[in-house]
């Protein structure tokens, strides 16, 4: 090799999600590691053309490769710890050095600056905090997003924002002032889903005690993770676990049943559930099906009229009709759980983003954009 080749893994391990590794240097050394199945060398490949093909010979692995610059190229494929071992181990026996993700996204930029022929000046007023970014940089941060990514579903966002999202501050820089003030609006239209994807949306269950709201968590679940007991106000604080639904990272939020308590323990612990309603992406108010509404519910239904109301243990229920707009479930059966997961995931992602719609996804990504708004109305201030 004529330069020192680098390897890093650019993603964090995860059922169900998918790994990247990235490669700088001599990409032939590909050669003998990757069989693509259109037959051209790895080298050789269209830059950001998506490649199929297999990992070694001997129990193949299917991944993707893409070649993103000259003497670059990163390498997707299943994110179990074996897979990505395996392959990491592979590249270093051919003499690559693997670094750290903050080191490779530091050389990386630098690289790309260097390597920049004419890279467009910015107008002072466009510079500092709240300033429109460079391409590299944010290019640089979305390498760190990926990182963070923990399902395969939101991998694929982050890996299609770094073909747009860079290129979209760049037309900031160069926009008139009111293509610079649509673009922002329309990049800051999915601001909330692109946090989302680096954070999970907060589903918090709640509902007076004993009417199943540990049973539908562990429902939810799959397994058995918040305890269970037949004794009103068991649950005292919240039990928060993080899960993926349909792909989408959620938090599942089981709090303490909602009444008057006495004792100033769970009080404190009704008290803390209520903040975490107030966080809410979503609310499931949980109705028990087998003694119907009562009074203490309607008072919840009252108080939180955008909540999803989940009509619980309806195994249990022989008299009492499901309310309109409630989905009925039984957490001890599994009945209706498949379609409780179905309107949750419609009501936090009603609509996906457009395949080319550029948005931020970083706190940061955000603010600058809003910053940049105000100091576009105000370019004097």
């Amino acid at each position: 090799m004529t330069r020192e080749t680098l390897i890093c893994e650019l993603t964090p391990h995860g059922r169900g999600a998918v790994a990247t590794i990235g490669l700088q240097g001599d990409l032939d050394l590909l050669q003998t590691l990757f069989h693509a199945a259109n037959g051209i060398a790895p080298a050789q490949q269209p830059l950001l053309r998506v490649c199929f093909g297999h990992w070694g010979k001997t129990a193949p692995e299917e991944v993707v490769v893409v070649r993103t610059a000259e003497n670059a190229a990163e390498v997707h494929c299943h994110s179990g710890l074996a897979a990505v071992e395996r392959i990491l181990a592979d590249l270093r026996q051919q003499g690559c050095r693997q670094v750290s993700q903050e080191e490779w996204v530091r050389m990386s930029v630098e690289s790309n600056e260097r390597s920049a022929p004419h890279p467009r000046p910015l107008s002072p007023e466009y510079r500092g905090e709240g300033g429109i970014q460079s391409f590299f940089e944010v290019e640089a941060e979305l390498h760190l997003a990926l990182t963070r990514t923990t399902t395969q579903r939101t991998a694929h966002h982050v890996l299609r924002q770094m073909a747009l999202l860079p290129l979209a501050f760049e037309q900031l820089a160069a926009a008139s002032l009111e293509e610079r003030l649509a673009l922002i609006d329309r990049m800051l239209a999915y601001a909330n889903f692109g946090k989302r994807l680096l954070e999970p949306w907060s589903v918090v269950l709640c509902g007076r005690p004993n009417v199943g709201k540990s049973s539908l968590i562990n429902a939810l679940l799959g397994f058995e993770r918040s305890v269970v007991f037949d004794q009103p106000g068991t649950t005292r604080d919240v039990v928060a676990v993080e899960t993926a639904l349909q792909g989408w990272p959620v938090q599942l939020s089981d709090t303490a049943g909602l009444r008057h308590a006495e004792q100033a323990l769970e009080a404190a612990g009704i008290a803390r559930a209520r903040v975490q309603l107030q966080r809410a992406d979503l609310i499931l108010l949980v109705i028990d099906a087998s003694v119907g509404i009562l009074p203490e519910d309607q008072e919840l239904l009252a108080e939180f009229p955008q909540a999803l109301v989940v009509w619980n243990k309806q195994d249990l229920s022989k008299e009492n009709p499901v309310p309109v707009n409630a989905v009925p479930v039984s957490a001890l059966t599994q009945a209706g759980v498949p379609e409780l997961i179905e309107h949750i995931v419609t009501r936090l992602i009603p609509a996906e983003p457009p395949p080319g719609a550029p948005f931020p996804i970083t706190t940061e990504q955000i603010n600058r954009l809003h910053q940049l708004h105000l100091q576009s109305l105000t370019p004097n201030s």
